[in-house]
């Protein structure tokens, strides 16, 4: 099946360069100069290895079909993972490079569905919800209480993520395989970034800085506080996000510069792992994920309010119908 390239999406498999790519994060951009781009980087499947790649809209690459089937999980060796099919119980071997994170959380006899390309695995889908033992985790900090605060732990898995003050080492917990922690239900990340900030008196910038130290999974996130209510805190990982500058300290936000191009034509895409602190009195300052400032980069829109309007149209798509009857 043939698409055009600003049309793949996460998680989609493609023809490119003689390989076949796993699509891992997207992100339409809309430079200053020169027409937009699908901003993709994909994943060799055979290799493992990663490729950034820029897709326009007149681009054509060939997407593949994915079958799913139902196996069981046997055992690792070397750099392979073995599964057995549980309707025909042929055996399979998949890279482990393949599986990435997910590795973590596979265990004996687990029962996942495997994703087949021309005949050949090239990935698995775990069950949502695993169990793991929390095998260390810190004291509770004087002063936390169970209902407002989060502490290290260490998994028996290796990975090492936030749980609530009254889990304690040799206990069970319930885990989304997907690792999405609290990206998915944004009111979680909420409460964690205001449960720092209580607990350590730091500013809100800082607080959201440490907080999504402990989010995996994509986001873009606007962030404020009725205690500082001349400032917005915005964040992004594999979602686009782009700030708007105005004349006089004011800024705008948005997923694209579509929506900003009325009030001002100065933007700064973020990249990933990008914070940016939005002060009606101080302007704009950017950091990364570790803290490091960094230099903003402005660039000019070319875009023109009128090429964003629908030009007479009623819509801005027409079906095959409408345009025939035009």
């Amino acid at each position: 099946m043939k698409i055009n390239g600003n049309a793949i999406k996460p998680g989609n498999i493609i023809e490119h360069q003689n390989a076949q790519w796993r699509a891992i994060k997207c992100m339409a951009v809309k430079p200053g100069k020169g027409g937009a781009f699908n901003q993709v980087e994909l994943k060799n499947l055979k290799t493992g290895s990663k490729l950034n790649e820029r897709f326009r809209a007149n681009e054509v690459v060939e997407k593949l079909s994915i079958d799913t089937r139902p196996y069981q999980y046997l055992f690792s060796s070397d750099e392979m993972l073995t599964f057995m099919d549980t309707e025909t119980f042929e055996q399979i071997e998949i890279s482990i490079s393949l599986i990435g994170e997910q590795k973590a959380f596979l265990k004996d006899g687990m029962e996942v569905i495997l994703e087949i390309v021309d005949g050949k695995p090239i990935g698995i889908d775990l069950p949502e919800q695993v169990v793991h033992e929390v095998i260390e985790t810190e004291s509770v900090v004087k002063g936390q209480t169970a209902s407002s605060s989060y502490k290290p732990a260490t998994l028996d898995n290796g990975l090492k993520i936030m749980v609530p003050p009254f889990i304690e080492s040799g206990e069970k917990i319930i885990l989304d395989s997907r690792r999405k922690l609290d990206t998915g239900n944004f009111t979680k990340v909420s409460k964690i970034i205001a449960d720092i900030k209580k607990h350590t008196g730091n500013k809100l910038g800082k607080s959201v800085r440490l907080a999504l130290k402990h989010v995996v999974g994509a986001y873009a996130i606007v962030v404020m506080c009725k205690d500082e209510p001349n400032k917005l805190i915005a964040a992004r990982k594999s979602s686009p996000l782009v700030l708007g500058i105005g004349k006089e300290n004011d800024f705008y936000v948005a997923s694209d510069a579509t929506p900003i191009v009325e009030y001002t034509k100065q933007v700064v895409y973020l990249n990933d792992g990008d914070i940016a602190i939005l002060n009606e009195e101080k302007g704009l300052k950017l950091y990364n994920i570790d803290e490091e400032l960094t230099d903003p980069y402005v660039e000019e829109l070319e875009l023109h309010l009128e090429a964003l309007e629908k030009g007479g149209y009623d819509h801005f798509m027409l079906n095959l119908r409408q345009i025939n009857e035009r």
